[in-house]
């Protein structure tokens, strides 16, 4: 008996999406690695590489979507696919969130820098201060 066409495509399809799904996990992992030290040409690769990866399961989710039927037929190889994609969305929010406290901290800086009211503090009596209320670097 011949293998099925269509479901010889389907897996090898749902192949190259582990591949490619796995490398983008990486490249988030990466990604967080370098966020912490501010490494900006670390960033700028693994960025590039991350709209290549993305760009490519793009194109294997066109060819995959009239085969979709056929897919979730192959049960293992769509499941590690779900597993993968889910692992992958994770690591992008929480590689976002560590983006957004960074953006946060650098305009909370500047604010303080220049002279601007800082976020607002609790001293120990519960009154509300601010962080800043004086300007610095003023001679």
């Amino acid at each position: 008996m011949n293998p099925d066409p269509v479901s010889s495509r389907v897996r090898e399809n749902l192949r190259q999406h582990v591949d490619s799904l796995q490398l983008l996990l990486e490249l988030l992992q990466q990604e967080q690695a370098a966020l912490p030290g501010e490494d900006v040409s670390a960033l700028e690769r693994i960025t590039q590489s991350k709209a290549a990866a993305a760009e490519h399961l793009h194109e294997l989710g066109r060819e995959l979507l009239p085969l979709q039927a056929t897919a979730m037929a192959a049960t293992q190889e769509w499941a590690e696919v779900q597993s993968l994609a889910a692992r992958c969305q994770a690591a992008n929010a929480e590689n976002a969130s560590l983006l957004d406290i960074r953006a946060r901290t650098v305009r909370t800086r500047l604010q303080i820098l220049r002279g601007g009211q800082g976020p607002s503090l609790y001293d120990r009596s519960g009154a509300s201060s601010a962080l800043g209320s004086r300007r610095l670097g003023l001679a």
